[in-house]
């Protein structure tokens, strides 16, 4: 949307996954005549042409619309390069998957110091495949907006071992695994424990859930019976004055943000073990932006301990957000449009 009505003679295509009955309010007219569905045949020709390729997952499946027994007839017509549009801000420790040798792309845009570090130390890219623009998204995040006094965000990401990728984008329920399981119960319990709700009445604080996208299909498993918790409202990031989260990279906009931030992990056990693809983090806990808990009890405290601070992070924390971003610059799309020239 940013660059489409440059006039720089560059055509411009945007490819979506599923209907695009479904998403094309999201676009004006003009724009929408330069919608391709994924895997359609016209989606191939483009990509075969093209000199650029986007996409915000890395994984070739979900931006190469040939199957992998299929493009090696094909492969030595597409002279392109694909460009990685991050959409967080890795921490997860993936050199396997990650490494620049395992990736078939030229340039991935980060956000941060620490990442133009880590790449390159960690993961082997070249300084010139990163592209030090930030995410896109902070182009519409305010650093200087205040945050609502009370209001908090409990935000976990998703589990690998606890639903299936089905290919394409779509995924597979089990929810009797999902019901049975520590992060459900854990989750469960904590959104509706005597210590939360005494800890949010005394304070006059509200707290919001929200669950991953992935994880969507799962929201009606959670009954909530606290009145002052509630499925998160459509409201920009920057209105909640503390964050709960696990290892989801979403607390990078939290850290950004300058908002404290508390970890929990009710199944620290599982993730140890590799159930979800990984077992460590390039930022571990103990060198992150907040406590680590694993259960309602440590959590509470960790929170009334940061209620106690006037709701800001509390040392040392405080001072890891210091430097961490590139800068608080809102030109993100622009430097991202010049790498891409």
């Amino acid at each position: 949307i940013h660059d489409f009505d440059i006039n720089d003679g560059v055509e411009r295509y945007y490819v979506v996954n599923g209907s695009v009955e479904k998403i094309k309010d999201k676009f004006t007219p003009e724009q929408r005549k330069h919608i391709l569905a994924f895997r359609s045949s016209k989606h191939k020709l483009m990509y075969l042409k093209a000199e650029r390729i986007i996409t915000a997952f890395i994984e070739k499946e979900n931006y190469l619309p040939f199957y992998n027994d299929i493009y090696p007839h094909y492969i030595d017509l597409f002279c392109g390069y694909v460009y990685y549009l991050q959409h967080g801000v890795l921490h997860a420790h993936l050199p396997w998957k990650y490494s620049y040798d395992r990736l078939d792309v030229s340039g991935e845009v980060i956000s941060t110091n620490y990442e133009a570090e880590n790449f390159t130390e960690n993961y082997f890219f070249p300084d010139s495949a990163l592209i030090k623009s930030k995410m896109p998204r902070y182009d519409f995040v305010d650093c200087n907006a205040r945050a609502q006094d009370g209001l908090i965000l409990f935000a976990p990401s998703w589990r690998k071992y606890l639903i299936t990728h089905k290919g394409e984008g779509g995924w597979s329920a089990d929810r009797d695994k999902f019901i049975n399981s520590d992060y459900f119960k854990k989750t469960q319990d904590f959104l509706n424990s005597d210590a939360l709700a005494k800890l949010l009445e005394e304070n006059d604080m509200t707290l919001e859930f929200k669950l991953h996208p992935i994880f969507s299909v799962y929201k009606d498993c959670f009954k909530i019976n606290n009145p002052r918790v509630s499925f998160a409202a459509d409201r920009p990031i920057s209105d909640y004055k503390i964050f709960i989260t696990d290892y989801s990279s979403f607390v990078f906009d939290f850290v950004y943000l300058n908002r404290a931030i508390v970890y929990f992990m009710p199944d620290l056990l599982q993730f140890k073990s590799g159930m979800n693809d990984y077992r460590e983090l390039d930022i571990p806990f103990e060198k992150g932006f907040g406590e680590l808990t694993q259960n309602t009890t440590e959590l509470c405290d960790a929170l009334h301990r940061i209620i106690d601070n006037s709701g800001e992070a509390i040392s040392p924390y405080a001072e890891r957000t210091n430097s961490f971003f590139l800068d608080t610059e809102k030109n993100s799309r622009d430097r991202i449009y010049e790498a891409l020239k």
